[in-house]
């Protein structure tokens, strides 16, 4: 019977085999009985999370407060590619807009093992820092001497998963050893 298989190849998920109903699913084979097809305990959410889509991978955390979910993708990638990785890998996902201390703890929480920056939405304009949705910039999380605009091109932020999820203001085009945080509302 075809089935709709999560695998976790480091941050990557994917249905595999056609035929597959929702993620996490089985897919309803006529020949078994009705209850047969029930949801897989494994992605279904707990009852804190009812009616939230699944965030329970290796390099995923849901926010206590907000119910957002923070995806770290494996691949290293720019800030331009990592905010369309994003939205391709997981519909309706952008590059994380981190407004609370408890959306930054919840990022830092991430098990990122050998991953050690992680890119957010926030970019630097003409006149001050922005999250592309227009969510007001109050809340920071800065490493100390951050933003340095070191060369007068680091227009990006990322989150050090090494130093306990504070940020640092990189180049968007930089693609050594960084990876996209996804965040899933």
């Amino acid at each position: 019977m075809p089935k709709c298989v999560v695998v976790a190849l480091g941050i990557v998920v994917a249905c595999v085999l056609a035929g597959c109903g929702r993620m996490g699913y089985d897919t309803i084979d006529p020949d078994e009985p009705a209850d047969a097809a029930t949801p897989d305990a494994s992605t279904t959410p707990d009852s804190a999370d009812a009616g939230l889509p699944a965030c329970d991978g290796a390099l995923m955390a849901r926010d206590p407060e907000t119910g957002h979910c923070f995806v770290l993708l494996t691949t290293t990638l720019s800030q331009p590619d990592g905010q369309a990785a994003c939205a391709a890998d997981y519909p309706g996902a952008h590059l994380a807009i981190v407004t609370t201390a408890s959306e930054s703890a919840t990022i830092a929480s991430i098990p990122s093992g050998e991953i050690i920056w992680g890119w957010i939405d926030l970019q630097r304009t003409a006149t001050a820092w922005a999250w592309s949705d227009g969510a007001r910039f109050v809340y920071t999380n800065w490493q100390s001497g951050e933003p340095s605009n070191q060369g007068g091109s680091e227009d990006c932020v990322i989150v050090h998963f090494d130093f306990g999820g504070t940020w640092d203001d990189r180049t968007c085009a930089d693609v050594d050893k960084l990876h996209a945080l996804c965040e899933r509302e």
